[in-house]
């Protein structure tokens, strides 16, 4: 009796090893990343189903994933598809198969997703508990982006993340805002705020710079700040900031944190399709009037996947003078270093930039290519170049 009993408790460690492994382990095979570092380098999509496709539903995502592949997004946040008590698919979505193809299918592209759900105000946590969990191991998510957040109560989140930690140590917990113990990853309506106040011309190019100080002072193991330029609850980009979106883009994908697009923002989408909205987007239309757009941030997301100074790196301004509408800075990471240069006016900028050290070989020559955009950097004297920039004009340059 007792051998049964040892080789009983034999087979369920066991059985219990093989439950962890699938654990680890997508649907199509492939392997988890081993910590969340991954999200640092993502580039994240934001999708709504009901406005990304005609037919309105998951499998209608799924049709597109190589040409969101070939954009460069490395992650899609699909914004919420599950029932108010998260038992299951809302139907006008489709089915729990068409989640599962959706997410497998993106797993075998090297797309992550990333799941939202709102945070019902009459929830039983220990319940919403559960159901998120249940999510995360049936859909094999890579992570969850909870709407609503900073109204769970107070300890929830680390909770969430420890039990969460125990099965899935690369998983991402996101949430709508910067702060929250427990989450990997916030969203930061400051920055989107600052970005497009500067890049419509509504705020002076001086508040740009403390954004480079705060990110220097996160703590180590902080959630990585989510930026963004337009989202389902904001107005689009190309409407907002109208000749000054490009050079907003680029802030986003050179400054620190992680970058979102939302669906149609590649194609210059002027029409703000709410959560609710069952109204498509145009692609045809936006993608035969605004094909250079996509090719232009196409070739943004490969600069940045390009240099690791620009998700990893120290970022600091760079002086500049005579002009109060441009804002420089460098990014470096290793024997990576990267020139940022924007300006957020309808008027051309001629200034001055003191380059540092890391710019110039020993024998005093600058060691900058250009990469991307429309600017004109000239060797001054031993420490200084001049600079040109159209209006709203970027120039990025890289280390030779």
């Amino acid at each position: 009796m007792a051998r049964f009993k040892s080789f009983l408790l034999w087979v369920s460690l066991v059985l219990a090893s093989c439950d962890a492994l699938r654990a680890q382990v997508p649907p199509n095979g492939s392997e988890f990343p081993k910590n969340p570092n991954w999200i640092r380098s993502s580039v994240v999509y934001q999708i709504y189903p009901r406005t990304f496709s005609p037919e309105g539903k998951l499998f209608g995502v799924e049709n597109e994933l190589m040409r969101i592949k070939n954009l460069g997004a490395t992650c899609l946040l699909i914004l919420p598809v599950a029932t108010d008590d998260l038992s299951t698919v809302k139907l006008e979505f489709g089915t729990k198969d068409n989640l599962k193809s959706l997410v497998e299918q993106a797993h075998f592209n090297e797309i992550r997703v990333i799941l939202a759900f709102r945070i019902e105000p009459d929830a039983v946590p220990e319940k919403m508990k559960h159901g998120f969990l249940s999510w995360i191991k049936s859909y094999s998510l890579d992570g969850i982006y909870l709407m609503g957040a900073s109204s769970l109560p107070k300890g929830f989140l680390e909770e969430l993340s420890n039990d969460i930690e125990k099965f899935r140590p690369s998983f991402v917990l996101a949430v709508d805002g910067l702060g929250m113990p427990g989450s990997r990853l916030g969203s930061d309506p400051n920055f989107y705020g600052t970005v497009s106040n500067s890049a419509s011309g509504a705020m002076p190019v001086s508040f740009l710079p403390p954004i480079l100080e705060e990110d220097s002072r996160r703590p180590a193991g902080a959630a990585v700040p989510l930026r963004f330029l337009e989202s389902y609850d904001n107005p689009r980009s190309a409407a907002l900031l109208g000749a000054g979106a490009k050079a907003g883009a680029v802030l986003l994908f050179t400054l620190d944190g992680v970058p979102m697009l939302c669906a149609g923002q590649e194609i210059g989408e002027t029409h703000q399709h709410s959560i609710d909205s069952k109204e498509v987007i145009d692609w045809k239309a936006g993608s035969k009037k605004n094909g250079e757009l996509r090719k232009f941030f196409k070739q943004l997301i490969h600069f940045r996947k390009s240099h690791p100074s620009l998700a990893r790196g120290q970022k600091f301004r760079i002086p500049s003078k005579g002009s109060e509408s441009a804002f420089a800075f460098a990014a470096s990471y290793r024997d990576d270093a990267v020139l940022v240069a924007v300006n957020l006016s309808a008027s051309p900028v001629d200034a001055v930039l003191e380059l540092p050290a890391i710019f110039y070989s020993a024998g005093g020559k600058l060691t900058l290519k250009e990469a991307l955009g429309n600017g004109k950097l000239d060797r001054l004297g031993e420490d200084s170049s001049s600079l040109r920039l159209p209006p709203w004009g970027f120039m990025i340059w890289e280390s030779k």
